[in-house]
């Protein structure tokens, strides 16, 4: 009987010391990958470190130029005529919505329905939707969950899309 007791202890231990043994194994190999991993977002974070830079400035460069250009050519001659501020905004709006359509159709060749231009005049309701969740949810993250469902989601996936399937639509008529 006490034979067998030792036996079972024995057994025992012996399943225990195998499971701290894999145990170690495993947790080693997961230091060593998340330490490999480090070092290649590291390595990443210094070799694309500049491009990065140099892509963001010159990003922000474009966007700041459009926007002076807008502002000085159409905002502020709607104000001098006499419009009301949100007017003249909403008429900048429009014409950044315009342009964005031109840049994205002509080159395609697609002039059929403008998913650009309707995807970023749904932007004008959807801000003040938006206020009113965040004024009706103070504290919530509510603004910011809509925003990365309509930019990420369902605004420009869903305009890649549309523009794809017109193209698809276009280039089959022309073959027939």
């Amino acid at each position: 009987m006490e034979q067998q007791r030792n036996r079972n202890v024995l057994e025992t231990l012996e399943y225990a010391s195998s499971f701290l043994v894999s145990c170690c194994c495993l947790s080693t190999q997961f230091l060593a990958l998340v330490a490999f991993t480090q070092t290649l977002l590291f390595i990443r974070h210094c070799l694309f470190q500049k491009l990065i830079a140099t892509i963001t400035s010159t990003n922000n460069h474009a966007i700041s130029k459009k926007k002076k250009r807008l502002v000085r050519h159409i905002f502020f001659p709607s104000l001098r005529m006499g419009v009301n501020r949100t007017v003249a905004v909403l008429i900048v709006f429009t014409v950044s919505a315009i342009l964005h359509e031109v840049l994205v159709s002509v080159p395609f060749h697609i002039l059929s329905i403008p998913w650009s231009f309707i995807g970023m005049m749904g932007q004008v309701p959807l801000v003040a939707i938006t206020k009113f969740l965040v004024n009706k949810n103070p504290g919530s993250s509510i603004g910011n969950i809509v925003f990365w469902l309509t930019f990420c989601v369902i605004g420009q996936p869903m305009a890649i899309l549309m523009y794809t399937a017109d193209y698809q639509y276009a280039k089959l008529n022309r073959e027939q």
